[in-house]
């Protein structure tokens, strides 16, 4: 339940409309597979990228030289190079290093890197934040490129934009031993004609997200628009013409998204999501059996077993031996009650804090809880990931889930990072009661000795 929707990635598979809820579902992570493209277009997507007025070969149009940096501007603008091979990028929740040396990075540890210019030349540095950022910064400096892109000369493939997600680290992302020697290019011009010629990729604009000029409306139309084509599958032509793959696409997406929007307030990312959301068919529905007599066990399963495909669907609900065609009224009993009962059949997994709000129980509590008591699952994190997808459905659709879980909580699963302190506090003492010391202002003011606690806090888990 701790993963945006947005990291689930379709099935190739094309799904049926029902799905029944009877089985246990597998133990194994649903797989991150790429969109279907069983639909895909033999054209590129048209409505992909601005279309200038004048060909790449002239000079760009002001809609598209609007994007760039001023003259003399440390940044703004971005891409990869043209021989890297997108498609075999890993997906950004993978940072599994292939590459050999010390790759033991800690904050403030200076990394010793060396920028490689065009004319053979070596420029030393130091990374001492470990943020894409720094990187083009220094590749700036060190160039003099409005927008200069930056390769691992040893790791062709290594993905140097998914650090442009918030909290990525760049030595981890990008694969960067110490002492790695990067090439440094000049990609304004390459930038221009592949923007202009609608063939510029998500990768290419991840790349350099720091120094792109995102206030400009043309950029973020171009992102969401193509995240949008590829999670209904119309992009395969596009991706073959642009030498990329949906999947790598999707990641960049994702790393893009977190850029632009994680620092907004949760109201402006749910709009940005339901922007993504396909265009709703009036027979394309996705309908979940569920019993009354076995509810949380065959809703768990039956939710487990959607695919990405089917929850961007209507979203119906059936009742097993009752006769009623949802139109909104079997649903919304579903998410009350699936509310309702998840305390009470689901003790090893949740539990009430003093004011009633729901929470999960400890993560080390939760893996060690027995199978016999988390609805047929194998593992807890496949009965989180259920509920979280129960939880996002009836977001989506405005409907009430019949239990209030802890704000505190919900702020952490949404990754929201605009909230204050203070207010977390408020929310942390409405919660567990105005006792709490956690919810103090002296916690905030004072030395913990001075409050005649330990250095160190520690809790018991039980």
């Amino acid at each position: 339940s701790n993963q945006a929707p947005s990291n689930e990635v379709p099935s190739n598979e094309a799904p049926s409309n029902e799905v029944t809820s009877n089985e246990v579902p597998s133990n194994e992570a649903p797989a991150n597979e790429a969109p279907s493209n069983a639909n895909a277009s033999d054209d590129a997507p048209s409505s992909e990228a601005p279309s200038p007025a004048k060909s790449s070969k002239e000079a760009p149009s002001n809609e598209v030289a609007e994007c760039t940096p001023a003259r003399g501007e440390g940044g703004r603008f971005g891409s990869l190079s043209d021989g890297q091979d997108a498609g075999a990028s890993p997906p950004c929740w993978s940072f599994a290093s292939t590459v050999p040396g010390d790759l033991s990075f800690s904050p403030g540890r200076p990394w010793a890197l060396k920028l490689v210019l065009p004319g053979g030349e070596e420029r030393s540095f130091n990374l001492v934040d470990d943020t894409l950022e720094e990187l083009l910064k220094e590749a700036v400096s060190a160039s003099g490129f409005r927008l200069p892109i930056v390769r691992v000369i040893e790791d062709a493939d290594a993905p140097v934009g998914l650090a442009a997600e918030p909290g990525v680290p760049l030595c981890r992302a990008a694969r960067l031993a110490r002492d790695a020697r990067l090439a440094v290019e000049d990609f304004e011009k390459t930038f221009v004609d592949k923007l202009a010629g609608g063939l510029l990729r998500l990768q290419d604009l991840a790349a350099v997200a720091p120094l792109l000029a995102w206030e400009k409306p043309e950029l973020p139309r171009l992102l969401l628009g193509r995240l949008r084509s590829l999670l209904e599958g119309s992009c395969e032509a596009w991706c073959k013409a642009a030498g990329c793959s949906a999947e790598s696409e999707l990641s960049y997406g994702r790393a893009l998204l977190r850029f632009l929007y994680a620092d907004k307030p949760l109201e402006k990312r749910l709009e940005v999501i339901k922007q993504l959301l396909p265009v709703e068919k009036r027979n394309d529905k996705t309908l979940l059996k569920v019993k009354r007599k076995q509810f949380l066990r065959t809703a768990l399963s039956g939710l487990q077993k959607l695919s990405a495909v089917q929850l961007r669907r209507q979203f119906a609900v059936q009742f097993e031996g009752e006769v009623a065609e949802d139109h909104g009224g079997p649903r919304r009993d579903f998410f009350g009650t699936f509310g309702a009962r998840l305390l009470a059949e689901l003790p090893a997994l949740w539990k009430q804090l003093p004011r009633g709000a729901l929470v999960p129980v400890a993560d080390l509590v939760a893996e060690l809880t027995p199978k016999s008591k988390m609805a047929g699952f194998g593992n807890a994190a496949s009965v989180y990931r259920a509920c979280g997808r129960a939880c996002g459905l009836a977001a989506r659709f405005g409907d009430v889930v019949g239990e209030e879980f802890a704000e505190f909580f919900l702020h952490q699963v949404a990754r929201d990072d605009t909230v204050p302190l203070e207010e977390l506090q408020q929310q942390l003492s409405h919660a567990e009661g105005p006792g709490d010391i956690r919810a103090s202002q002296a916690v905030l003011s004072k030395p913990l000795v001075e409050l005649g606690l330990r250095p160190t806090l520690s809790r018991i888990i039980s």
